[in-house]
C-alpha cells in the first residue's frame, strides 16, 4: 500500500492500480520543499500492509472527502473515520494492517525523508511513532493546501517559502503526534513540555486523561506523573485544573456568558466544581471576582 515516489506510489488505497497522482512535487523543478504526492483514494476490501517504503516515515493528511478505515487482525479491529484535516503517520517499524476502506478522498501523501527528519529534531520535535487517522484540524489542511498549490503552481514563491511552508506542516504535525517511547528518564525536555503546554490549551474543554498525556511524550502514565510533577510543580490534574481556571478568568472578563456555560466551555462537569475551584485559586468566587476586576481598571 504504500510506496516511493516515481513509478511506484508512497500512498495506494486502490491497492496498486494504475491511476496516477493527481499531483507530485517531484514534477516540479523549483520546489524545494518536503516531497509529497496528491492522491484520490478509493475503498477496497482486501488487505494491505500500511507500512511506508525504504525505512522512511510517511505522513499522510486528507484534503478533502470522508473515508473509513478498518485496521488491525480479526478480533481486534478498530474503525477509524476521517475528515478533511484528519492525518495519520506511518513509520517502517509498526506496520498494522490496513484490512479495509470505504469512502473516497484527495491525500497529500508526505515523504518524511531522512533530511526532513534530522530538520524537525534539529527544531526540538521528537521521533514520532506510528498514529492511525486523528480528528481533523483546519490548520492542517490549509498548510497542506498551501503546499499544493505552491507546486500546481510552479513554486514561483521561491526556496525560502517552500522551505518554511514544509517545515511549518511538519512541525505542526509532529507536535501532535505520539511520541516513540524512550528510556526512564528525570525529567521532561523543553520539546516535551512544550508539546504538553500546546496540548493541553487546545484541549481544555476535553476530558483529558493522564494515559494519553503520557502517550505524547513516549511515557507509561506513572513515570509520567513523576516527571510531570516534577517539570511543572504539580500534578497533572491540577496543571489541567489551573489551566481551566485561568481560562475562565478571561472569559467571564470579557463577558457575554454566564458562570455555567463559562464552565462547560473551559472543561469542568458542573458551576459547582468551576466556582469550588475559581474561589481556591483567586481567593473570591467568579462574580465577585470579575466586579473587582472590573471596578479597580474602571469599567
Amino acid at each position: 500500500m504504500m510506496q516511493t515516489l516515481g513509478s511506484v506510489r508512497p500512498l495506494s488505497f486502490d491497492g496498486g492500480a494504475a491511476s496516477p497522482p493527481l499531483l507530485i512535487s517531484a514534477a516540479c523543478p523549483e520546489w524545494a520543499g518536503v516531497p509529497f504526492e496528491l492522491h484520490r483514494t478509493r475503498p477496497f476490501s482486501r488487505d494491505r500492509d500500511s507500512g511506508p517504503p525504504g525505512g522512511e516515515q510517511t505522513l499522510i493528511v486528507l484534503l478533502e472527502g470522508q473515508t473509513e478505515l478498518v485496521i488491525g487482525a480479526p478480533g481486534r479491529e478498530h474503525v477509524h473515520r476521517s475528515g478533511p484535516g484528519s492525518m495519520s503517520f506511518h513509520t517502517p517499524e509498526d506496520r498494522p494492517l490496513v484490512r479495509r476502506a470505504a469512502g473516497s478522498g484527495k491525500v497529500l501523501a508526505v515523504r518524511v525523508t531522512g533530511h526532513w527528519r534530522d530538520r524537525m529534531l534539529a527544531y526540538g520535535c521528537a521521533t514520532p511513532s506510528f498514529q492511525p487517522p486523528m480528528a481533523p484540524s483546519e490548520t492542517l489542511r490549509s498548510l497542506a493546501a498551501a503546499l499544493c498549490h505552491e507546486v500546481a503552481h510552479g513554486a514561483g514563491s521561491g526556496s525560502l517559502f517552500a522551505e518554511s511552508l514544509s517545515i511549518s506542516l511538519l512541525s505542526y504535525a509532529f507536535e501532535r503526534l505520539p511520541m516513540k517511547r524512550v528510556p526512564v528518564r528525570g525529567s521532561l525536555s523543553d520539546a516535551q513540555r512544550r508539546r504538553l503546554r500546546r496540548y493541553i490549551d487546545e484541549r481544555l474543554s476535553e476530558d483529558l486523561r493522564v494515559g494519553e498525556l503520557a502517550e505524547l511524550c513516549g511515557l507509561g502514565a506513572r513515570q509520567f506523573s513523576t516527571v510531570f510533577q516534577r517539570a511543572f510543580g504539580k500534578s497533572p490534574y491540577r496543571y489541567v485544573i489551573d489551566c481551566r481556571v485561568a481560562r475562565a478568568a478571561q472569559l467571564l472578563l470579557v463577558g457575554g456568558a454566564d458562570l455555567e456555560e463559562v464552565a462547560m466551555r473551559v472543561g469542568f462537569s458542573s458551576a459547582s466544581h468551576f466556582s469550588t475551584e475559581f474561589r481556591r485559586a483567586f481567593g473570591l468566587p467568579p462574580a465577585r471576582y470579575v466586579r473587582e476586576r472590573r471596578r479597580v481598571a474602571g469599567t
